[in-house]
Order: C-alpha cells, then structure tokens, then sequence
C-alpha cells in the first residue's frame, strides 16, 4: 500500500535540443537529486520534441500517474518554442501578459548582466 504522504513526480524536458544530442540534460539530474532530498519519488524523466501533440502527450500521461509534474524547455526565443501555447491548449486557460511581472523579470536580466 501507497504512504499517503508519499508523492510522486514526472519530470518533462521539452526541447529537440536535447533529442538530437545538442544540449546535454542537465537539469533533470538537479531537479530528481532534489526531489529526491525532500522524499518525493521520480517516477518518471521524458523527453519530448518541440511539438504541440508530443508535448500533450506526455502531459496527459503525468497527470494520470504524477502528483507533482515539473517541466522544462520550450521557453527559448525560437519559432518552434511552443511551450506557453500548447499549455495553454492543454488546461483551457488563456494566455495573458502581465506587465509588473515582465517589468521584474527585466529588471532582474537587467541586474544580471
């Protein structure tokens, strides 16, 4: 029987980057190494392509099994990055930009360098 304090994770790295050997998967390793620390099992880590149905895919397949889902990628300044887009598909939410937090979100680039 499951401990009910038990959680599970997925772990969705989204990007043909990662597919094709370009950029090595790094942050899957932090994140499960972390998870892991606070006692929250990794079920699963999946790759998927930047593509709208891979991508709802995998979802659909993490909320079906997953209490917690985190996911990665998809977030660059490219044509084929439609991660914002195919979430919003996916939970029937409308996208919608909010000025105070890109004006922090700037600012902290800004800081950065």
């Amino acid at each position: 029987m499951k401990n009910t304090l038990e959680k599970n994770a997925y772990l969705i790295t989204i990007g043909d980057e990662l597919l094709i050997g370009q950029v090595t998967d790094t942050n899957s390793k932090w994140i499960a190494e972390q998870l892991t620390g606070l006692g929250i099992k990794v079920k699963r880590i999946i790759s998927v392509q930047d593509e709208e149905q891979e991508i709802i895919e995998a979802l659909e397949q993490a909320t079906e099994k997953a209490d917690i889902i985190i996911t990665t990628g998809g977030l660059g300044p490219t044509v084929d990055d439609i991660t914002k887009k195919t979430f919003s598909k996916f939970l029937n939410k409308k996208m919608i930009f909010n000025q105070k937090f890109f004006d922090k979100v700037k600012e902290y680039v800004k800081k950065r360098g």
